[in-house]
């Protein structure tokens, strides 16, 4: 059985990945999040993303597998979010 979750509409060249990292790094007060860094905070997002098959209860508390997801993009191709 394979545990690699089908990931759909995933960006291969995202655009926040172009944007510079902000942070001043070993200064915990010039570092994500305590400073706003916009490329941080998108591969803080970017990372959140499930990478393996996992299972939800459904209303009737049964476990459903779930094998396929779909990202929501924000304006610089970041993931502020997915479905199933």
């Amino acid at each position: 059985m394979s545990t690699k979750l089908i990931i759909n509409n995933i960006v291969k060249d995202p655009k926040w990945k172009k944007i510079p990292c902000s942070c001043k790094k070993g200064v915990i007060m010039e570092s994500y999040p305590v400073k706003p860094c916009i490329h941080c905070k998108c591969n803080q997002q970017n990372e959140s993303i499930p990478s393996k098959i996992f299972i939800i209860k459904d209303k009737n508390n049964k476990d459903v597998e779930i094998k396929t997801i779909t990202l929501v993009n924000g304006s610089l191709d970041d993931c502020i979010g997915w479905n199933f």
